[in-house]
């Protein structure tokens, strides 16, 4: 019989599913998918249909250790598209 492996890790997700809740709510962002950007969500502040969104968010696991290339690898993309990145764990 084969084990069952869970595709997505059960912390990132209840951690995304808090931050997601807490932006949308608190902060009255409009919260999109970040696919085509390489990240987890996009953050518009307005309509997505009529404004660009400025940020990035990228949701790390609480035992996920960033490395400098890491952080490297999101400035380069930052300037690339543009918008601000934003780290939660």
């Amino acid at each position: 019989m084969q084990e069952f492996t869970p595709v997505v890790n059960i912390k990132t997700f209840l951690t995304s599913f808090t931050w997601y809740n807490y932006n949308g709510n608190c902060f009255r962002y409009y919260i999109t998918n970040g696919i085509k950007f390489g990240s987890d969500y996009l953050l518009y502040s307005e309509n997505p249909l009529r404004y660009h969104s400025y940020f990035i968010a990228i949701v790390l696991d609480i035992d996920k250790i960033i490395s400098s290339m890491d952080i490297i690898i999101f400035g380069c993309l930052r300037i690339t598209v543009k918008k601000s990145y934003i780290l939660y764990s």
